[in-house]
């Protein structure tokens, strides 16, 4: 027997430092870290804790809001008729709302609202009789 050792050679062999490999790592981490810093200050919806819709109408109507000139609207849901319903975690449309009212028959009033004034009601939408006689002219059939 040798008094030598042999040590078995690797399977795998050694990795190379290639420094274009090192600098593509880095510079992917340090974009990473940039784009996150990005998106912790970009501009995200904010919400409203609270909207109440009070509907003082004969008529049962369907609440939906979007943005002043946005095409999509977002369906808030049902407030029957001589009753109010709170709506929670509201996705905030910016200064410039439209709310629509949808009744029966698919008569609908749309309301465009300024933020500043959801605000000053204490984001409140009163659904007036003038509004119901609105929905009425639209169509509107009023329930006994």
């Amino acid at each position: 027997m040798s008094s030598v050792a042999t040590v078995p050679r690797s399977r795998w062999p050694k990795a190379r430092r290639n420094p274009g490999v090192i600098i593509a790592a880095v510079l992917g981490v340090l974009v990473l870290i940039v784009g996150l810093r990005v998106l912790e200050h970009a501009d995200h919806p904010g919400f409203v804790d609270r909207m109440t819709v009070a509907n003082a109408t004969q008529f049962p109507v369907d609440v939906e809001i979007k943005a002043a000139g946005d095409k999509s609207w977002l369906g808030l849901g049902t407030v029957d008729s001589r009753s109010r319903l709170d709506f929670h975690q509201v996705v905030d449309q910016g200064p410039d709302w439209v709310v629509r009212l949808v009744a029966n028959g698919g008569a609908q009033v749309e309301l465009p609202i300024a933020r500043s004034a959801l605000q000053q009601a204490d984001w409140r939408v009163n659904v007036t009789p003038q509004i119901g006689a609105k929905l009425r002219q639209a169509g509107a059939i009023p329930f006994s």
